[in-house]
């Protein structure tokens, strides 16, 4: 799946992307300006993206890590060796 996919990296991306959007929202509002306002907008859209995506990700995978948990614990100890494959 790599890092680009990974559940922290779109829950960053969205909080830096939100960050970005409400830094230029006063400015966008005192300048009237058009470039400040697409940079709002954009700020916001890539924010809320990366939101869904992340939530959509999480819902995804939170069964299998349950079931996992639920069969084998919590303690890395006790989870079965992996098998390799040939």
């Amino acid at each position: 799946m790599g890092v680009k996919g990974s559940p922290k990296y779109l829950r960053i991306t969205s909080f830096v992307a939100f960050g970005i959007s409400l830094f230029e929202f006063p400015t966008a509002l005192s300048s009237n300006d058009q470039q400040s306002l697409n940079g709002f907008y954009l700020g916001g859209l890539i924010g809320i993206t990366a939101l869904c995506s992340y939530l959509h990700t999480k819902r995804q995978y939170k069964p299998i890590y349950d079931r996992w948990v639920h069969r084998h614990g919590i303690n890395p100890d006790d989870w079965p060796t992996p098998t390799k494959s040939k």
